[in-house]
């Protein structure tokens, strides 16, 4: 039996699978900035009140599946999420101050979809992304030589 998330008088489940990448697809989200960029989106996604059901940063984009409120559109969410975590890693990052309008870290475009019942296939597929990812670089590699 599914259970729903509740208020007054409004039973829901609003879960999205989105995925989203930085500008131009750039390879950056490992390395120095993979940690905070995770606490930066946990902690937005407190304050948004979002609840996040899976999650995973590969090296060039984001799964996330979330259960955003009836009250929110996916896109009022995905603008929030995307321009405060810029502002953000624009800050902490930044070499030398820059205006608030200069302050891009993603692309414009994301991924979106309502996962219904599929939820338990769409989180296995997030966690193990990466791991078949690796297989199919290395099975790349083999068929090179």
């Amino acid at each position: 039996i599914q259970e729903y998330s509740h208020w007054a008088h409004v039973k829901w489940d609003c879960t999205y699978h989105i995925v989203f990448c930085p500008k131009f697809r750039k390879k950056i989200i490992y390395g120095k900035y993979k940690k905070q960029l995770w606490a930066i989106i946990t902690d937005l996604l407190k304050e948004l009140k979002v609840e996040k059901l899976e999650g995973h940063l590969m090296i060039d984009h984001i799964h996330l599946q979330v259960k955003i409120p009836p009250s929110m559109s996916v896109s009022n969410f995905m603008w929030h999420l995307k321009w405060k975590s810029a502002i953000r890693l624009h800050n902490k990052y930044a070499s030398r101050p820059i205006r608030t309008t200069n302050k891009s870290f993603w692309s414009t475009g994301y991924f979106v979809r309502t996962t219904g019942l599929d939820v338990d296939m769409i989180n296995s597929y997030i966690r193990n992304q990466e791991d078949k990812d690796k297989l199919q670089d290395w099975n790349q590699m083999d068929m090179n030589f």
